[in-house]
């Protein structure tokens, strides 16, 4: 840190932490504006994959050691050269989070300042966001919005969606926790994070197949189709995260997980419209939610259509919506840069005989980002609740459980690859 502190301060106080790294309160020394920086620990990442594949090539030397005989030396060399396209692969998708996030300007996508990586840390220099993600939010209000609060919300999260789909970029993390509110009050602009997960694809040509995200609001083609899934994954976690606001509970918990058969799926629905009529929701956000969470990726409206529901688009709502959302968006300007924000921290850092002091240590390794995996992918335990719905204070515990405590709402750092065991029930996917 102390290449670029000139330039960029970065403070203890840490807003958060996940599984490779924290966010740390920063601010501009230049400007003195306040922003978050996200700090990518590789050494961390790079180790664990280290250790899994040693791990694994014990065991398959313990299980078959006469099938190794004479092959000593190539199979270490398979193993090195294995380790290191892991790492690699690795490193290049926490690059490329900052490479989209680096593309992107728009009102309610949270913005980057600038990025610099050396071969053991990736810093993230964004907008900070101080009023919490919608957890703390939903919280604030009693445990669930009304019609009206949830519709702005889910509008402006809609037209992030839109401008990510136009560029044919996929989030794929969509949740309460990577939606970051920027004040308290009601109508304040709402903005979507943590790109960990997103992906840029060819439009109308391919399909992902990789299992990524987070179980209680991933589409049921992510987690059993062979076929792969689309950019309508996206849409049926929005879905997810509308019912959450209406009913203040999280609609699906084991039952995508479980065979198409089962009849779990078929009682969570029941459920989420038993809670709506509890609420009171009306019918528009009911039409609006089961529009998005169809199993048929293919009858499940698409972001423009969602854009132009009657929800936000009814006479009696529609001018209101749009000049509250101008108001919203009033004080954001778009950021102004030229060139790339993605720096290498050696070409900030002087010589040695220049600065008068030895630079080795603050990016070495033993591993450089050249040298340098596995599927990128996120996963929150699902969990079962009971009874009538009684949103309280209690309430984001019991919608947080199955996340860490120290899990950040700014860095979901998302390592769970395949699925393994839930709550007890095995199951196992594979992450391609």
């Amino acid at each position: 840190m102390r290449v670029f502190e000139n330039r960029y301060k970065i403070t203890p106080q840490k807003l958060g932490s996940g599984a490779y790294g924290q966010v740390h309160m920063a601010f501009n020394t230049d400007t003195g504006q306040q922003l978050a920086c996200k700090i990518v620990d590789l050494r961390a990442l790079k180790n664990k994959i280290i250790r899994e594949a040693e791990y694994q090539q014990s065991r398959h030397f313990k299980e078959s050691p006469s099938a190794h005989n004479g092959k000593g030396l190539l199979i270490i060399r398979a193993f090195k050269d294995s380790i290191q396209r892991k790492v690699q692969e690795k490193l290049d998708i926490y690059s490329r989070e900052a490479r989209i996030l680096e593309s992107l300007c728009h009102p309610n996508i949270v913005g980057i300042e600038n990025v610099i990586e050396s071969s053991n840390t990736i810093y993230i220099f964004q907008e900070l966001v101080t009023a919490g993600d919608l957890f703390s939010y939903i919280q604030y209000k009693g445990g669930r919005l009304n019609d009206i609060e949830a519709a702005v919300i889910v509008r402006q999260v809609l037209m992030a969606l839109d401008y990510l789909h136009q560029q044919e970029i996929v989030h794929r993390d969509l949740k309460p926790d990577n939606i970051l509110m920027t004040t308290l009050a009601d109508g304040c602009r709402v903005v979507l994070t943590d790109f960990g997960c997103a992906r840029l694809v060819q439009p109308t040509a391919e399909r992902m197949s990789t299992l990524i995200g987070t179980l209680d609001y991933s589409a049921p083609e992510m987690l059993k189709s062979k076929q792969g899934y689309t950019k309508a994954v996206d849409l049926w976690s929005l879905g997810c995260v509308a019912a959450v606001l209406l009913t203040g509970d999280i609609p699906f918990k084991n039952s995508l997980t479980a065979d198409p058969t089962d009849p779990s799926r078929d009682r969570d629905l029941r459920k989420l419209e038993a809670d709506m009529d509890w609420y009171s929701v009306g019918q528009r956000a009911r039409d609006f939610i089961r529009k998005l969470l169809i199993v048929d990726e293919a009858k499940r409206i698409n972001v423009k259509q969602a854009l132009n529901h009657g929800w936000f688009t009814n006479p009696a709502h529609r001018v209101e919506f749009e000049a509250l959302y101008r108001r919203a968006i009033r004080g954001w300007q778009p950021r102004m840069h030229e060139g790339s924000l993605i720096t290498n921290l050696s070409s900030l850092m002087k010589l040695p005989e220049q600065c008068g002091e030895p630079t080795e240590s603050l990016c070495s390794d033993e591993y450089s980002r050249a040298d340098s995996g596995q599927s990128h992918a996120a996963e929150k335990i699902p969990y079962q609740t009971t009874g009538a719905p009684t949103p309280s204070v209690s309430k984001e515990y019991e919608l947080r459980r199955g996340h860490s405590t120290s899990m950040s709402t700014t860095l979901s750092d998302p390592e769970l690859p395949p699925h393994c065991c839930v709550r007890g029930h095995g199951f196992s996917t594979q992450s391609t």
